[in-house]
């Protein structure tokens, strides 16, 4: 699940030279549209593991909240 969760936040590192080399590569148009096309799935992908990870720590926490409220402490 770890790496599941942290690989799309690198992925954007990894797509920059791409981006670099079809951005020189294609007429101006067509490099706007895919470069924005990128950007937005990248984008979309981040926003997806941060929510995995913000539900991830969330049940983390409720289970041990529960579990020391259940303790007496």
């Amino acid at each position: 699940m770890i790496f599941a969760v942290w690989i799309p936040l690198l992925v954007p590192l990894l797509a920059v030279p791409t981006a670099r080399r079809l951005a020189e590569s294609l007429p101006p148009r067509a490099a706007a549209w895919l470069l924005a096309g990128c950007a937005a799935v990248l984008a979309a992908c981040t926003a997806a593991a941060l929510g995995l990870l913000t539900v991830a720590g969330a049940l983390r926490a409720a289970a041990w909240s529960a579990r020391v409220s259940s303790s007496g402490a």
